[in-house]
Protein backbone atom coordinates (compact mmCIF):
# COMPACT_ATOMS: atom_id res chain seq x y z
CA UNK A 1 0.00 0.00 0.00
CA UNK A 2 2.32 2.70 -1.29
CA UNK A 3 -0.09 5.61 -0.94
CA UNK A 4 -2.54 4.46 1.72
CA UNK A 5 -2.93 4.15 5.44
CA UNK A 6 -6.20 2.35 6.27
CA UNK A 7 -8.50 0.73 3.69
CA UNK A 8 -11.11 3.48 4.15
CA UNK A 9 -10.67 6.94 5.62
CA UNK A 10 -12.98 9.94 6.01
CA UNK A 11 -11.99 13.57 6.47
CA UNK A 12 -13.96 16.77 6.93
CA UNK A 13 -13.15 20.46 6.70
CA UNK A 14 -12.67 23.17 7.88
CA UNK A 15 -9.26 21.83 8.81
CA UNK A 16 -9.64 18.15 9.47
CA UNK A 17 -6.65 16.71 7.68
CA UNK A 18 -7.96 16.55 4.10
CA UNK A 19 -5.19 18.63 2.54
CA UNK A 20 -2.55 16.78 4.52
CA UNK A 21 -3.95 13.44 3.36
CA UNK A 22 -3.94 14.54 -0.27
CA UNK A 23 -0.34 15.69 0.02
CA UNK A 24 0.65 12.33 1.49
CA UNK A 25 -1.06 10.44 -1.32
CA UNK A 26 0.65 12.60 -3.96
CA UNK A 27 4.06 12.39 -2.33
CA UNK A 28 3.91 8.59 -1.93
CA UNK A 29 2.68 7.90 -5.45
CA UNK A 30 5.11 5.88 -7.53
CA UNK A 31 3.56 5.32 -10.95
CA UNK A 32 0.45 7.38 -11.75
CA UNK A 33 -1.93 10.12 -10.59
CA UNK A 34 -5.13 10.86 -12.50
CA UNK A 35 -7.09 13.84 -11.20
CA UNK A 36 -10.52 15.13 -12.19
CA UNK A 37 -11.25 18.29 -10.23
CA UNK A 38 -13.60 21.21 -10.76
CA UNK A 39 -11.35 23.86 -9.27
CA UNK A 40 -7.69 23.79 -8.18
CA UNK A 41 -6.29 26.82 -6.37
CA UNK A 42 -4.10 25.21 -3.71
CA UNK A 43 -0.51 26.14 -4.47
CA UNK A 44 0.75 23.45 -2.12
CA UNK A 45 -1.15 20.67 -3.89
CA UNK A 46 -0.21 22.01 -7.32
CA UNK A 47 3.47 22.06 -6.35
CA UNK A 48 3.21 18.48 -5.07
CA UNK A 49 1.73 17.38 -8.42
CA UNK A 50 4.57 19.11 -10.26
CA UNK A 51 7.14 17.42 -8.03
CA UNK A 52 5.48 14.03 -8.58
CA UNK A 53 5.82 14.45 -12.32
CA UNK A 54 9.46 15.47 -11.93
CA UNK A 55 10.26 12.23 -10.13
CA UNK A 56 8.68 10.16 -12.90
CA UNK A 57 5.05 9.75 -11.84
CA UNK A 58 2.61 9.95 -14.76
CA UNK A 59 0.29 12.84 -13.82
CA UNK A 60 -2.81 13.82 -15.79
CA UNK A 61 -5.45 16.40 -14.88
CA UNK A 62 -8.97 17.06 -16.18
CA UNK A 63 -10.63 20.25 -14.97
CA UNK A 64 -13.63 22.45 -15.74
CA UNK A 65 -13.17 24.63 -18.82
CA UNK A 66 -14.55 27.76 -17.15
CA UNK A 67 -12.42 27.39 -14.02
CA UNK A 68 -9.12 26.64 -15.75
CA UNK A 69 -8.02 30.28 -16.04
CA UNK A 70 -10.05 31.86 -13.28
CA UNK A 71 -8.49 33.97 -10.55
CA UNK A 72 -6.08 32.00 -8.34
CA UNK A 73 -6.31 28.87 -10.51
CA UNK A 74 -3.16 26.74 -10.42
CA UNK A 75 -3.90 25.14 -13.80
CA UNK A 76 -1.63 27.63 -15.64
CA UNK A 77 1.14 26.77 -13.17
CA UNK A 78 0.78 23.05 -13.91
CA UNK A 79 0.64 23.72 -17.63
CA UNK A 80 3.87 25.68 -17.44
CA UNK A 81 5.52 22.67 -15.82
CA UNK A 82 4.27 20.41 -18.60
CA UNK A 83 1.70 18.47 -16.60
CA UNK A 84 -0.77 17.07 -19.18
CA UNK A 85 -4.11 18.85 -18.74
CA UNK A 86 -7.44 18.78 -20.52
CA UNK A 87 -10.49 20.95 -19.94
CA UNK A 88 -14.11 19.94 -20.24
CA UNK A 89 -17.59 21.32 -19.72
CA UNK A 90 -20.71 19.41 -18.78
CA UNK A 91 -22.53 16.79 -20.80
CA UNK A 92 -24.30 17.72 -24.06
CA UNK A 93 -22.49 21.06 -24.19
CA UNK A 94 -24.00 22.32 -20.93
CA UNK A 95 -23.15 22.37 -17.24
CA UNK A 96 -19.81 21.79 -15.54
CA UNK A 97 -17.05 19.26 -15.13
CA UNK A 98 -17.90 19.01 -11.45
CA UNK A 99 -15.97 15.90 -10.39
CA UNK A 100 -13.55 15.94 -7.47
CA UNK A 101 -11.67 12.66 -7.49
CA UNK A 102 -8.20 11.27 -8.00
CA UNK A 103 -6.75 7.79 -8.52
CA UNK A 104 -3.27 7.07 -7.20
CA UNK A 105 -1.15 4.18 -8.50
CA UNK A 106 -4.24 2.45 -9.85
CA UNK A 107 -5.70 1.39 -6.52
CA UNK A 108 -6.23 4.35 -4.14
CA UNK A 109 -9.20 6.70 -4.72
CA UNK A 110 -9.94 10.04 -3.06
CA UNK A 111 -13.34 11.59 -3.70
CA UNK A 112 -16.03 13.73 -2.09
CA UNK A 113 -17.18 17.34 -2.15
CA UNK A 114 -13.66 18.63 -1.44
CA UNK A 115 -12.26 20.86 -4.20
CA UNK A 116 -8.49 21.22 -4.20
CA UNK A 117 -8.70 24.81 -2.98
CA UNK A 118 -7.69 26.89 0.01
CA UNK A 119 -11.36 27.72 0.63
CA UNK A 120 -12.27 24.04 0.84
CA UNK A 121 -9.59 23.50 3.47
CA UNK A 122 -10.08 26.64 5.56
CA UNK A 123 -13.66 27.81 5.23
CA UNK A 124 -16.10 25.45 3.51
CA UNK A 125 -17.88 22.47 5.03
CA UNK A 126 -16.49 19.66 2.86
CA UNK A 127 -15.82 15.94 2.95
CA UNK A 128 -13.08 13.72 1.56
CA UNK A 129 -13.29 9.91 1.39
CA UNK A 130 -10.22 7.75 0.79
CA UNK A 131 -10.79 4.22 -0.54
CA UNK A 132 -8.06 1.65 -1.06
CA UNK A 133 -10.18 -0.69 -3.18
CA UNK A 134 -8.89 -1.83 -6.59
CA UNK A 135 -12.35 -2.46 -8.05
CA UNK A 136 -13.49 1.03 -7.01
CA UNK A 137 -10.30 2.48 -8.47
CA UNK A 138 -11.01 0.73 -11.77
CA UNK A 139 -14.45 2.33 -12.03
CA UNK A 140 -13.07 5.79 -11.31
CA UNK A 141 -10.22 5.23 -13.75
CA UNK A 142 -12.71 4.28 -16.45
CA UNK A 143 -14.60 7.52 -15.81
CA UNK A 144 -11.38 9.51 -15.96
CA UNK A 145 -10.35 7.88 -19.21
CA UNK A 146 -13.72 8.83 -20.71
CA UNK A 147 -13.30 12.43 -19.56
CA UNK A 148 -9.78 12.51 -20.95
CA UNK A 149 -11.00 11.27 -24.31
CA UNK A 150 -13.67 13.98 -24.44
CA UNK A 151 -11.51 16.82 -23.07
CA UNK A 152 -9.71 19.54 -24.97
CA UNK A 153 -6.06 20.51 -24.67
CA UNK A 154 -5.40 23.60 -22.57
CA UNK A 155 -3.89 25.96 -25.13
CA UNK A 156 -6.15 28.68 -23.65
CA UNK A 157 -3.92 29.00 -20.57
CA UNK A 158 -0.55 29.17 -22.33
CA UNK A 159 -0.31 32.99 -22.54
CA UNK A 160 -0.35 33.33 -18.76
CA UNK A 161 2.95 31.45 -18.25
CA UNK A 162 2.09 29.59 -15.11
CA UNK A 163 1.30 30.66 -11.59
CA UNK A 164 3.41 33.83 -11.60
CA UNK A 165 2.05 35.03 -14.94
CA UNK A 166 -1.49 34.23 -13.93
CA UNK A 167 -1.12 36.28 -10.78
CA UNK A 168 0.42 39.21 -12.67
CA UNK A 169 -2.53 39.05 -15.06
CA UNK A 170 -5.00 39.24 -12.21
CA UNK A 171 -3.09 42.00 -10.42
CA UNK A 172 -3.18 44.02 -13.65
CA UNK A 173 -6.89 43.33 -14.07
CA UNK A 174 -7.65 44.28 -10.46
CA UNK A 175 -5.55 47.45 -10.81
CA UNK A 176 -7.50 48.41 -13.93
CA UNK A 177 -10.76 47.87 -12.07
CA UNK A 178 -9.62 50.08 -9.19
CA UNK A 179 -8.48 52.80 -11.57
CA UNK A 180 -11.85 52.66 -13.31
CA UNK A 181 -13.65 52.79 -9.96
CA UNK A 182 -11.69 55.77 -8.68
CA UNK A 183 -12.06 57.59 -11.98
CA UNK A 184 -15.81 57.29 -11.50
CA UNK A 185 -15.56 58.49 -7.91
CA UNK A 186 -13.41 61.45 -8.92
CA UNK A 187 -15.91 62.37 -11.63
CA UNK A 188 -18.79 62.25 -9.13
CA UNK A 189 -16.86 64.35 -6.62
CA UNK A 190 -15.88 66.81 -9.34
CA UNK A 191 -19.47 67.21 -10.57
CA UNK A 192 -20.70 67.62 -6.98
CA UNK A 193 -18.04 70.21 -6.20
CA UNK A 194 -18.79 72.15 -9.36
CA UNK A 195 -22.50 72.09 -8.55
CA UNK A 196 -21.78 73.35 -5.04
CA UNK A 197 -19.61 76.09 -6.49
CA UNK A 198 -22.43 77.27 -8.79
CA UNK A 199 -24.97 77.28 -5.95
CA UNK A 200 -22.58 79.23 -3.72
CA UNK A 201 -21.85 81.68 -6.51
CA UNK A 202 -25.56 82.27 -7.00
CA UNK A 203 -26.09 83.12 -3.35
CA UNK A 204 -23.00 85.35 -3.22
CA UNK A 205 -24.14 87.39 -6.26
CA UNK A 206 -27.77 87.72 -5.12
CA UNK A 207 -28.43 91.32 -3.88
CA UNK A 208 -29.23 91.73 -0.21
CA UNK A 209 -32.78 92.73 0.69
CA UNK A 210 -31.71 96.12 2.10
CA UNK A 211 -29.97 97.00 -1.12
CA UNK A 212 -32.93 96.33 -3.35
CA UNK A 213 -33.75 99.29 -5.62
CA UNK A 214 -36.86 101.22 -4.63
CA UNK A 215 -39.27 102.28 -7.34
Amino acid sequence: MGVGWAATEVYFSPPGGAAERLLKAINLSRTSITLAVYHLTSGELAAALRDAQRRGVKVRVVTDAQQADQQHSEIPFLYRHQVPIKVLGGGRGQGLMHHKFAVFDGHLVVTGSYNWTASAERYNHENLVVLDEPWVARRFQEEFDQLWAEGQATSKVTPYQGREGSRRRWVARDWARWVQYYQGQILIIGVSAFGGFLIGLRFRTRPKEGHLRRE
